[in-house]
């Protein structure tokens, strides 16, 4: 026997890649999506209530992706935020991280992992060489590579 799943519709924009963490710490998991399908966009919602019935709010982190690809949302400097990772493989390959600085106000500090070697199609965030600090492992789906960004000491 199976259950019935329950949907329940956030947005009625098109999106590709999705990622569901609390980003802001308040017990409830926020949306990070790439908006629209393979766009330029990088948004997150945010529930405003019930999380079934209620609006969600949308927000915009950045808009210069040209066709994003993957997304995670992890605390890769251990400090007990979460900064978010996205990519795109469009014209000008990159990969970025973004931390965020103000949340009420929707500020965030985009910083390049790496700026035109890989047109990111899929990625992988997880600790590689067992020293504690999560990695990224990514492949280039338009760049024909697959790198791995070692997380350094700061």
């Amino acid at each position: 026997m199976t259950d019935d799943w329950g949907k329940w519709v956030i947005s009625d924009r098109e999106c590709s890649d999705t990622f569901a963490a609390d980003i802001d710490g308040d017990g409830v998991n926020e949306i990070l999506a790439i908006e629209p399908w393979h766009g330029n966009n990088l948004v997150w919602y945010k529930a405003t209530g019930d999380l079934r019935t209620d609006p969600w709010e949308r927000h915009l982190i950045d808009d210069t992706l040209n066709r994003g690809h993957s997304l995670a949302a992890v605390d890769v400097d251990d400090d007990g935020v979460l900064e978010v990772i996205c990519g795109y493989n469009g014209e000008g390959t990159s990969l970025h991280l973004y931390r965020p600085e103000n949340l009420a106000h929707n500020h965030w500090r985009k910083e390049t992992i790496d700026d035109g070697g890989l047109g990111v199609g899929q990625m992988h965030v997880l600790d590689m060489n067992g020293n504690g600090r999560l990695d990224i492992v990514a492949s280039g789906l338009s760049t024909g590579n697959v790198k791995w960004y070692e997380n350094l000491p700061s």
